[in-house]
């Protein structure tokens, strides 16, 4: 059984905030902004609105778990992206979204059965199946892109692990009008021609990293080779 409550919440798995005149700051300076965050690199700014962020969900539960949770369900955990306020809490590691059944659900470590539900935030956005990895998240603030894609978020998707996933590898979009939509593939293409180079051992790119220029063009940066590609609308 895990523990609960789990130490790794208290100083880890979360987002502080912290003064921006104030020097001299030790981590207890901090504010405890969001926590149940499993593992997080993906964050920007929503104009007017708030922090978003999306994290990865959590792997190997049929492996560790099989009388419980399923190969097919295991698929089904998602990469969860949140909207943050004061107090958001994502739910790691007390429970999951099951992005197939669209509802979280406790974890085996704290007693759960695959069917038991759980309380914590509700993502604004789910990615699966096989967790495409999230690593980066910008939201288009330029002027160039047709109007569908402004104000809307564009995610890295570095890739699953493992030799047979197919999961990521790709630019994905979340559109915001103003609430956010479903997730469409933007840019795809960066494993290889086919999608059996998606694995971790073939792939040739790896998105990694994402940027708006002042141009109002789309960088995407590459983990693999360190390639950096400019996508502009219109040129």
């Amino acid at each position: 059984m895990g523990l609960k409550p789990c130490p790794l919440l208290e100083g880890r798995s979360g987002v502080w905030r912290f003064s921006d005149t104030k020097v001299g700051q030790n981590f207890a300076d901090g504010e405890h902004y969001a926590t149940g965050i499993r593992n997080m690199s993906a964050m920007d700014w929503r104009g007017n609105d708030a922090l978003y962020g999306a994290m990865h969900g959590r792997d190997g539960t049929h492996n560790a778990f099989p009388d419980v949770v399923s190969a097919s369900d295991d698929d089904a955990i998602g990469d969860e992206m949140h909207r943050m306020v004061k107090g958001t809490d994502f739910g790691w590691p007390y429970s999951y979204y099951d992005g197939a059944r669209k509802v979280r659900l406790l974890a085996p470590e704290y007693g759960g059965d695959g069917k038991t539900t759980a309380e914590a935030d509700k993502p604004v956005a789910i990615f699966q199946p096989q967790r495409p990895a999230v690593l980066d998240l910008a939201f288009y603030s330029g002027r160039k892109f047709p109007a569908p894609y402004r104000g809307g978020a564009f995610i890295a998707m570095h890739g699953g692990e493992g030799d047979g996933s197919h999961a990521g590898y790709n630019v994905t979009f979340v559109p915001f009008s103003p609430r956010a939509g479903a997730p469409t593939v933007f840019a795809d293409g960066f494993a290889g021609p086919s999608p059996d180079y998606k694995n971790t051992k073939k792939a040739a790119y790896r998105p990694l990293g994402l940027a708006v220029g002042p141009d109002g063009a789309l960088y995407v940066a590459d983990s693999t080779k360190g390639r950096i590609w400019r996508i502009a609308y219109g040129e």
